[in-house]
């Protein structure tokens, strides 16, 4: 589909007439959708039993621990990842790419009421109006992709105990390290080291026990210096693909 678009770009630029050009976008368009409608049918027909199956499980991921296990949380993706990679009855998930967030000095600004979040030292806390030394985080990735979180009232790394994330830790173990989930609207999931759980703003405390995303599971995180800060708010954006 990349090539078709830089193809088209290309014819696009070089036709100088403009009724010329706004007939070939028209076809363009139609074509784009043609192949668009072509792929859905043919994964509606390779899947027939993809529908019943995601709506069966709903109801039912929790009859049997074997779905908890392969990583079924009762969301949709979830249930969808699962029947599409283990039991093949909807469509393999397409690949998302990696999330190359780079090493740096970030803020995070929480979903419940869209507050910057401070590291006080005994809780992480998303009520701030304005940004100080506390309310810096630095993020380092991981050899395994995900990130640690260092606070910015003693420079300690964040760590997910489960009720609570609290900066007092020296060193990067399992609980100290989160994975990102870029969301469609630019803003980011994150899930604690300890459970595997999405992280939660909840005003008073952030907080990783949540099995869906909500509101208040997206976070936004924005760069503050100059290696990292590409634009006001740090977006990645994926190839388009059909």
């Amino acid at each position: 589909m990349k090539m078709i678009f830089l193809e088209f770009q290309n014819k696009y630029k070089k036709n100088k007439n403009i009724k010329n050009k706004f007939f070939f976008l028209i076809k363009y368009l139609f074509y784009y959708i043609y192949i668009y409608i072509i792929k859905n049918n043919m994964n509606i027909n390779n899947y027939p039993q993809c529908e019943s199956k995601v709506n069966w499980m709903k109801q039912n991921w929790k009859s049997n621990p074997y779905y908890a296990q392969q990583g079924v949380d009762g969301s949709e993706a979830s249930i969808r990842r699962y029947l599409g990679n283990i039991e093949k009855f909807c469509p393999p998930p397409q690949v998302q790419k990696p999330i190359d967030l780079k090493n740096g000095e970030y803020t995070l600004t929480g979903g419940k009421d869209n507050k910057y979040c401070a590291d006080e030292g005994n809780r992480v806390i998303c009520n701030r109006n304005a940004i100080g030394p506390w309310e810096k985080f630095k993020l380092e990735k991981q050899n395994d992709g995900r990130y640690a979180l260092r606070g910015g009232k003693d420079n300690k790394y964040c760590a997910d105990e489960g009720n609570r994330v609290i900066c007092n830790r020296t060193a990067i173990g399992p609980w100290e390290k989160f994975k990102l989930e870029k969301q469609n609207n630019g803003t980011y999931a994150l899930r604690g080291g300890k459970g595997n759980k999405y992280c939660a703003d909840e005003g008073n405390r952030v907080i990783c026990n949540r099995n869906a995303i909500g509101p208040w599971e997206k976070f936004k995180i924005s760069a503050l210096n100059k290696q990292t800060k590409d634009s006001k708010h740090v977006i990645l954006y994926d190839a388009l693909t059909l």
